[in-house]
């Protein structure tokens, strides 16, 4: 597994852009997915699943808290469409 850094630095969010012209932030492939939550926080997991044994490598954990997870909420599937 190799990091490798994202080309240009795209704006995040509704409250302005992320510069990354210093440090820009790391890449990695990511295979395996999980969000958990209790009352406090969500939690986002990614990592990468070694296919022979089943082993979960974890690459990152995301908190964040209830009052900031609006973006973390599901949309409404969206309506079937007309065959």
């Amino acid at each position: 597994m190799t990091a490798r850094p994202i080309e240009g630095g795209a704006a995040l969010g509704a409250r302005g852009s992320a510069d990354y012209r210093d440090r820009p932030p790391l890449a990695c492939y990511a295979n395996y997915f999980e969000v958990g939550h209790n009352a406090f926080e969500f939690l986002l997991d990614a990592g990468q699943v070694e296919p022979q044994s089943g082993q979960v490598q974890l690459l990152s954990r995301i908190a964040v808290s209830p009052a900031l997870s609006d973006g973390v909420r599901t949309s409404e599937p969206a309506p079937p469409s007309k065959a």
